[in-house]
């Protein structure tokens, strides 16, 4: 999950208000608003972003089952998938806000263009989504989205991606790259598979294929680390470190941007 949190998406007028109001407030590290979904809600947007027909062209993109073969690549099964997360995400500008993460986030599984669209819901303040497709033995990317609100200013970063597919069944030190683009930015990722280990899923125990992805900087004291297990042969993601460190410059100076994310999937059966 890239986080670049670019002027904190304040423009001037914004963020000379916001330097007034906490010239008077002065308070370190306020919350930002923590609006979190209901169990209703995010149902509501999986069955709204169903296919509209089930003879669509969705039928044939291949699904993880438990008992899927190492050898074909596949996509989750559509659904919501429940994670106990422990998270938070911080800037430190204009004295700094931060979103705490609920105990229980979702990651939403719909099928869409050639694979399926996966988005993780966090707070309304804060979710992500990304599109996942077959390529042969692997998992591709073409792209993703960010929303993060800091101060009740709102950033969405889009991008598009190409190059290597993530492996899904490979031996540890295999390496993969691919680059993401957003306007006329682009990030280089270096993944490498870190192994294949057992992990236990709601009592059931299934193999884990360890990735470590990271993102490179320019700036030493940038880091963009995350660590994912996936169930061998398919995408669908047991368990998800996150560790982000970035800073960018804005019309308040420079901002530190923070995230620190753990996450582990409750079940390997989705809720429809």
């Amino acid at each position: 999950m890239n986080r670049r949190v670019a002027a904190v998406a304040i423009g001037v007028g914004a963020a000379l208000s916001v330097v007034t109001f906490y010239g008077v407030q002065r308070y370190f590290f306020t919350s930002a608003s923590n609006t979190a979904l209901t169990a209703e809600e995010i149902r509501q947007n999986y069955l709204e972003h169903l296919p509209s027909s089930s003879s669509s062209q969705h039928d044939s993109i291949p699904i993880a089952t438990t008992t899927t073969p190492a050898s074909v690549a596949s996509l989750p099964k559509p659904g919501v998938y429940r994670y106990d997360t422990i998270g938070t995400d911080s800037v430190d500008a204009l004295n700094g806000q931060h979103h705490d993460y609920p105990a229980v986030t979702t990651v939403t599984v719909v099928p869409f263009g050639c694979g399926v669209m996966q988005r993780w819901d966090v707070l309304k303040e804060r979710w992500a989504e990304w599109q996942r497709c077959v390529s042969g033995g692997s998992v591709a990317q073409p792209s993703f989205v960010t929303y993060d609100e800091f101060f009740g200013q709102a950033q969405t970063d889009t991008y598009e991606c190409n190059g290597d597919p993530r492996p899904v069944d490979a031996p540890a030190g295999t390496t993969f790259r691919f680059d993401c683009v957003k306007s006329d930015a682009t990030d280089s990722y270096s993944g490498v598979v870190i192994g294949t280990e057992p992990m236990s899923i709601g009592g059931v125990t299934v193999q884990a294929l360890h990735v470590r992805i990271s993102i490179e900087h320019e700036t030493p004291s940038d880091t963009q680390l995350t660590d994912r297990w996936f169930q061998v042969g398919t995408d669908l993601m047991l368990a998800q470190r996150v560790l982000n460190d970035t800073s960018n410059p804005s019309v308040v100076g420079k901002v530190n941007y923070r995230e620190r994310v753990e996450m582990h999937l409750i079940s390997l059966e989705p809720q429809s």
